[in-house]
């Protein structure tokens, strides 16, 4: 590559880490090209994008985007996969392909400016989806509420019971005959 292609590469990698909010780093070696294809397609239907690339550009592209954590991860042939709407995602891909090939390894993640080890990646890709534990959220979150107003609406119930009940012992007639609807 001529010097302004590595400038303009270097320029779109430090954009390209600077919006990922997942970027997980790999050891490919040992995989053939099959497998590589095989890896990528799996990226791609999760929307994670995984690329090889000159570690020299991706150290110059991650001093510019202030992630100086990524370059202790940047020896011998690594891959980056970035993911820019769930963080948690790639975990779940990379574990997963690297369950059937026992050459590639992941090597660590940058998630959210934490830098992450190989243990918590793996309790990272054992968590369900993001959407499924916001929806599991929510539903605990008004679990309470709905709980709250069911009780104070047969608290409600009992006090227009008592009044019924209060009326027609005063009254002697039915109470429920003046009685109006809600």
């Amino acid at each position: 590559m001529i010097r302004k292609e590595k400038e303009d590469k270097r320029i779109e990698w430090e954009n390209k880490l600077r919006r990922a909010q997942g970027i997980y780093i790999t050891n490919f070696k040992g995989l053939d090209v099959a497998q590589m294809e095989d890896l990528r397609r799996r990226c791609d239907r999760e929307s994670i994008e995984y690329k090889v690339i000159q570690n020299r550009i991706v150290k110059f592209a991650a001093m510019g985007a202030g992630i100086e954590k990524l370059v202790n991860y940047l020896k011998g042939p690594v891959g980056l996969a970035l993911s820019y709407s769930d963080p948690a995602a790639p975990a779940k891909v990379l574990k997963e392909f690297a369950k059937g090939n026992t050459n590639f390894k992941i090597l660590g993640a940058l998630v959210e400016d934490r830098d992450l080890t190989a243990d918590y990646i793996d309790e990272l890709a054992a968590l369900p989806p993001k959407d499924l534990l916001v929806a599991k959220f929510i539903a605990d979150l008004k679990s309470p509420i709905s709980s709250f107003t069911m009780c104070l609406s047969g608290i409600l119930k009992k006090f227009v019971y008592l009044l019924n009940q209060i009326g027609e012992k005063k009254g002697g007639k039915d109470a429920s005959e003046g009685k109006e609807e809600c």
